[in-house]
């Protein structure tokens, strides 16, 4: 049986999602080459990150294609297990799925432990220092309980699940943890928007600066779409179909978190081009060329009034003041950043 909508939305978003949070990473690298900046411990943890986030979307592949997700299963017609799905769909469910929880745990939690140690690469109070400490604990916490939790949820203990397996109640388990995860997220992304808005800088400098924090939001739409996922979804024995969306959400999340810590590193490259510097330069360059045109009036007339040569010595002028003004500016927004 071919691939479903289903199974090729999981592969074609996976991979177009991979790819960008790969772009990202080295984008981040390339930001921190050009402005000669030192790599930090923030810098090795996006790199776990991303590898991490690539084997999720590997395996979420794979459970697309060996483990038919996105597909109906395959029913037993007859016998005792009439209705329920054929074992060896249900075993390699089993080895795929158990191998998604692991890494997407992993995964998301590198992602926040990056973005942790980004707040304490350029934040120096004591007490919010302390505040992501705190933070961080609790991360680590929701790592160690979900990580030890998805191994031990059957028994006997391992990736291989069937009906006759004894688990713990995994919607329950999957509802909470989808829980606590969006909650941290939400923590860690407003907990230097505070600290941020005590600055003493301009408003327009503090908001800009709060804007660069909230481009990491994008894990917490995809952290809300896996909470509603957890209480929509629906578990009959048609595993493979209603696990589509779950399937979907764990390669979606932990890639937005990846471009989503990478952009700040990633705005450096474009910090000298706001619309105000464009604009002036699209502005010096209209000058120079007006002063070319009639240059080549007056050379071609063999007339040069007294008027023409203030005008041409005038431009010049007001376009470097022009420049220099739209330079100073957006250095010092550089700066404030």
């Amino acid at each position: 049986m071919g691939l479903t909508d289903r199974s090729t939305t999981i592969i074609a978003v996976s991979l177009v999602l991979a790819f960008l949070a790969t772009f990202s990473v080295v984008g981040r690298f390339w930001a921190r080459r050009v402005k000669h900046a030192k790599l930090g411990v923030d810098d090795a943890l996006i790199v776990l990150a991303l590898i991490l986030t690539l084997g999720v979307v590997a395996i979420n592949i794979v459970a697309a294609t060996w483990s038919r997700i996105g597909q109906h299963e395959i029913m037993y017609t007859s016998g005792p297990r009439k209705g329920t799905p054929e074992v060896w769909q249900i075993r390699r469910q089993s080895i795929t799925l158990y191998s998604n929880e692991i890494l997407y745990a992993c995964a998301i939690s590198a992602v926040k432990a990056c973005a942790l140690a980004f707040y304490l690469r350029i934040f120096i109070s004591r007490p919010f220092r302390i505040a992501v400490y705190v933070v961080g604990a609790y991360v680590f916490a929701w790592w160690v309980a979900i990580l030890f939790t998805t191994i031990f949820q059957c028994s006997p203990v391992g990736p291989i699940a069937t009906l006759d397996s004894k688990c713990i109640d995994a919607l329950l388990f999957f509802r909470a943890s989808a829980i606590l995860n969006l909650v941290s997220d939400v923590v860690v992304i407003l907990m230097p928007i505070p600290v941020v808005l005590k600055l003493k800088s301009p408003m327009s400098h503090k908001l800009a600066v709060v804007g660069i924090f909230l481009t990491t939001s994008l894990v917490v739409v995809a952290g809300i779409g896996r909470v509603v996922v957890h209480y929509t979804i629906s578990h009959d024995h048609d595993y493979s179909w209603h696990d589509f969306p779950l399937i979907m959400w764990s390669s979606v999340e932990p890639c937005m978190g990846v471009i989503g810590v990478c952009l700040p590193a990633i705005r450096q490259l474009f910090a000298g081009y706001s619309p105000e510097s464009v604009l002036g330069s699209i502005r010096s360059a209209l000058s120079v060329r007006s002063r070319g045109s009639v240059s080549s009036k007056d050379s071609s007339r063999g007339v040069k009034t007294k008027e023409s040569t203030e005008n041409m010595e005038r431009i010049p002028s007001t376009s470097n003041q022009s420049r220099e003004k739209y330079e100073l500016g957006s250095k010092e927004g550089s700066n404030a950043v």
